[in-house]
Parts: structure tokens; sequence; C-alpha cells
């Protein structure tokens, strides 16, 4: 009970960032009607009334990407960035995509000038001191400091293979898949799976195979209504 609770409170945080991010950078209007998109929304529901740590994800990662938009125009922020950043990767591994972008942005904006920036060193030492005791348990346990278990899966053959004592020891991983498989081998599984990926797309594509999807959101759309309501 309490869990879920915690649950409510991270999914009342996000939607007051979303809400305040987008009405710094855009207006009032467009805050009101993201709010309001954003609290109907079926994942939405789905994080604030179940034990799930989404929400805080999701305020995290705004946070961060608002004081890195606003970084490039006031440097200092960006060390607020990176924290943010870093509690991002803390709650999950999606947040490590954070610092991706801004480095990619910072390089595509600044150019060579941003290895001359202490905005752009800031960013990253704060991003590694806020994520240090993920960084370190990872290399201490698993000798790979951005080691993820989702990740590890893409490594395995079959699900069962998580239960091994290999896998649990985080002994798997790109380098022990390509020393394990022929490069045959590998590329048969390549074009099996781009295969499948294709004809899902495909299917999730076409507006027929989107009718089971539509009915279902409008089925819950007075779930979401009294769900905004209470937030």
């Amino acid at each position: 009970m309490k869990a879920r609770l915690l649950s409510s409170v991270f999914g009342a945080v996000s939607l007051a960032a979303v809400v305040f991010v987008v009405w710094r950078l855009f207006g009032a209007v467009p805050a009101a009607l993201t709010g309001l998109l954003y609290g109907l929304n079926e994942h939405f529901i789905a994080w604030s009334t179940s034990i799930a740590c989404e929400g805080l994800l999701v305020s995290m990662t705004v946070l961060s990407i608002y004081l890195t938009i606003r970084g490039f125009q006031k440097e200092i922020l960006l060390w607020g960035a990176g924290a943010f950043a870093g509690l991002a990767y803390m709650t999950q591994f999606n947040g490590l995509f954070l610092p991706i972008a801004f480095l990619a942005a910072a390089l595509l904006i600044w150019g060579r000038q941003a290895l001359r920036k202490r905005a752009f060193y800031g960013y990253i030492v704060a991003f590694v001191i806020v994520s240090s005791p993920l960084l370190a348990r990872n290399t201490i346990r698993y000798g790979n400091p951005f080691s993820n278990y989702n990740v590890s899966l893409l490594w395995l053959d079959r699900r069962t293979e998580s239960d091994t004592m290999r896998f649990t020891e985080g002994r798997t991983g790109p380098l022990v898949y390509l020393r394990d498989k022929g490069a045959l081998e590998i590329a048969v599984r390549t074009a099996e799976g781009s295969e499948s990926f294709l004809h899902t797309a495909a299917s999730l594509a076409s507006p027929f195979g989107s009718v089971r999807y539509w009915r279902e959101s409008v089925r819950r759309f007075p779930v979401g209504i009294w769900a905004c309501l209470l937030y």
C-alpha cells in the first residue's frame, strides 16, 4: 500500500514537472494542454496506480532536459542538468540516454569549442558524482559501470538462460556473444529477427491492425478523466 502511494506521489510530481517545463518553454496554453493529455495517458495512469518508478524517471528526465536547454544559454545550469541526468540514470537505465544526447547536442551547437568549456565537463562531472553509487556497484559486481539486466538479455539465445550463473555473474555481453557465435550464425539470426520486426511494424502501421489499440484507448478514456481530476 505504501509503495503504491509512493508511486502515486511520483506520478503527481511528474505531472507537475511536465507542466512546469512546458510552461517555462512554450507558455501557459501549451502547458495546460500537455498536462491534460499527459494526465489522460494510459501509461501515466498505469504507473501512478501500481508499483513503478516511471513517474520519478519522467520527473528527472524533463528537468534535466529543461536545464540542458537553458544551459546552452546560461552555462552554469548544465551542472544541474548533469545532476538530474544522474538521478534519472539511478532511477532507470534509460536515463543514460540523457548524457549521450547532451554530448551530441554540445558538439553540434558548440563544435570543437565544447572541449574548452567548463560547463561541458561540469555536466559530465555532475552526472558521474550523482550516479557514482550505481556506477561503482556495477563495476565491482559485473566489471562494467553501465551493466544492465535488460541490455544483457539482448545477448541471450533463450530467456531461460537468465537463470544461469553465467548471466547472474555478469559474464554475458557482446564480446562473449561474438566469441561464441560464428559470423554466419549471427547473420542468419539478424535476418530472421529483422523479418519478424518488419512484419510486426507493418501490422501496427496498418489502420486495421491498430483497431484494437484505439478501442482499448476509448474504453479507458473515462478512467483517464477521473485520474486527471484527482491530480
